[in-house]
C-alpha cells in the first residue's frame, strides 16, 4: 500500500505538461501582414485617395472657352437684298475670383487627410489583429495551466479511487476527487472551445483556413518601457494621424468656405469675333466684355452653410480629441495597475507559493504532511498563475489599444 502511495505522489509532484501538436507557429507580426496585405477597407481608403486627388484636380481647372458660328441677316421673304453676315467668335470666362485655385487648395488638403486617415485605418486594423492575437496566446497558455490541473486531477483521482476499493481512505474522498476531475475536465474543455472560437476569427482576419491557423507565439506580457508617460501621450494624441487628418478636414472646410465667398464674385467674360458681310464684302471685328450683376444671388445661403460647416468640424475635432484624451488616461493607467499587479504576483506572491510547496513536498516525504495538503497548494499556485497571466493580458490590451490612438 505505502508503495502505490508513493508511486502516484511521485507522479503528482512530477512537472506536468498539456500541449497540441501544431504545424508552425504565427507571431503578431505575421498575423498584422497578413490581415493587412488584402484588406477590402485599405484598398478602399487608398481610393478614396485617388478620389479626392481628383476632385481637387477638377475643382482647379479653369472654365472652357466657348466657339460661336452663326449667320446673321438672312432673309427669307420681303425685298431685302442678298447680303449675308457670317459670324465667328470665341467667349471665355476670365478666372479671376481665384475660387477655383482656393478650392483645388482645399481638395488637396482633404487628398492628404484621405492618406493620413488611411494610415489611421491601418493602425486601426493592426490593433485589431493584435488584440485577437494576444487574447488567442493568453488562451493558449490558459490551456496549458488547465491541463496541468486536468493531469493533476485525474491522477489524484486514480489513486484516490485505488484507496477508496483497498478501503483506505473514505467513500467522500473518493467522491470528491472524482467531481474535482469532471470540474476540471469541463474547464479545460471550455478553453479549448473559447481557443477554437478565437483561432476561426484570426484566421478569417489572416486570410487563412480556419484549420490551417498556426500556434500563436510571444510574449503576452508588454515590456514596462512600452508604456508612454502622460506627456508624450498627450504630445502622440495631437500629432496622431487621426488627428492630423481631422486637422486637415477642418482646413479642407475653411478653405471650401472661402472658396464658395469668392465663387460670389461676379467674373469677367470675354468675347472677340470676327464679323463678314458677303453683300459689302467687308471684314468687320466684334469685342465685349460681360459681368454678371450680383444683385439677388450672391451666395448667401452657399455662404452661411459653409462657414457653419467650417465651425461645426472644429468643434467635432476638438470633443474628439478630448474624448480620445480621456480613454488614453484609461488605458494608460489600466495597463499600468494591471502590470503592477502582475509584477506583485509574480515577485511576491507566486515566489512564496513556489517555496511553500517545495517545504510541504519536502514534509510530505518525511510524514509531516498531507498529499491533499500538497495539492491545495498546487492549486494556489494554479489560480495564482491565472490571475498573473489575466493581468499580464489586461496589460497588453489595453497597450495595444493605447497604440492604435497615437
Amino acid at each position: 500500500m505505502n508503495k502505490l502511495v508513493s508511486l502516484f505522489t511521485i507522479m503528482l509532484l512530477m512537472p506536468c505538461a498539456y500541449s497540441e501538436t501544431v504545424p508552425a507557429q504565427l507571431t503578431v507580426e505575421e498575423a498584422v501582414a497578413r490581415a493587412l496585405e488584402n484588406h477590402p477597407a485599405m484598398q478602399g481608403a487608398f481610393l478614396a485617395v485617388e478620389e479626392a486627388r481628383g476632385s481637387a484636380q477638377q475643382a482647379g481647372l479653369p472654365p472652357n472657352p466657348e466657339l460661336e458660328v452663326g449667320v446673321e441677316s438672312w432673309s427669307v421673304s420681303g425685298n431685302r437684298g442678298d447680303g449675308l453676315e457670317f459670324l465667328a467668335g470665341v467667349s471665355q470666362t476670365l478666372p479671376l475670383s481665384g475660387a477655383r485655385r482656393t478650392a483645388r487648395q482645399a481638395g488637396l488638403a482633404g487628398a492628404e487627410a484621405a492618406g493620413l486617415e488611411a494610415e489611421s485605418l491601418r493602425r486601426g486594423i493592426a490593433a485589431e489583429v493584435e488584440l485577437l492575437f494576444f487574447k488567442t496566446l493568453a488562451v493558449q497558455q490558459r490551456i496549458i495551466i488547465a491541463g496541468e490541473d486536468f493531469t493533476r486531477q485525474e491522477t489524484l483521482a486514480e489513486l484516490t479511487r485505488q484507496r477508496f476499493e483497498l478501503g483506505d481512505i473514505p467513500e467522500v474522498d473518493h467522491m470528491r476527487a472524482s467531481a474535482e476531475l469532471a470540474r476540471s475536465q469541463a474547464e479545460l474543455q471550455e478553453i479549448i472551445r473559447e481557443r477554437d472560437t478565437l483561432r476561426a476569427q484570426l484566421a478569417h482576419f489572416c486570410g487563412m483556413a480556419m484549420d490551417a491557423v498556426p500556434e500563436c507565439t510571444g510574449e503576452v506580457a508588454p515590456a514596462a518601457e512600452a508604456i508612454p508617460d502622460v506627456a508624450s501621450l498627450e504630445e502622440g494624441l495631437r500629432n496622431s494621424p487621426r488627428h492630423q487628418a481631422r486637422l486637415l478636414r477642418e482646413t479642407q472646410a475653411s478653405g471650401e468656405a472661402d472658396a464658395v465667398r469668392r465663387a460670389a464674385m461676379p467674373e469677367p467674360g470675354l468675347h472677340v469675333g470676327l464679323r463678314r458681310d458677303t453683300g459689302e464684302g467687308s471684314n468687320a471685328i466684334d469685342a465685349g466684355v460681360r459681368f454678371g450683376l450680383p444683385l439677388f444671388d450672391r451666395n448667401q445661403g452657399a455662404r452661411a452653410a459653409a462657414r457653419a460647416r467650417a465651425q461645426r468640424i472644429r468643434a467635432e475635432n476638438e470633443a474628439a480629441l478630448r474624448e480620445e484624451t480621456r480613454r488614453a488616461i484609461g488605458l494608460l493607467n489600466e495597463a499600468r495597475s494591471a502590470l503592477s499587479t502582475a509584477e506583485q504576483l509574480r515577485g511576491g506572491v507566486l515566489t512564496t507559493q513556489e517555496d511553500t510547496r517545495e517545504a510541504l513536498e519536502q514534509a510530505l516525504r518525511l510524514g509531516g504532511a498531507t498529499l491533499f495538503e500538497v495539492l491545495a497548494e498546487y492549486r494556489g499556485i494554479s489560480e495564482t498563475k491565472r490571475s498573473l497571466l489575466e493581468s499580464e493580458t489586461r496589460a497588453r490590451l489595453a497597450l495595444v489599444e493605447l497604440s492604435a490612438l497615437l
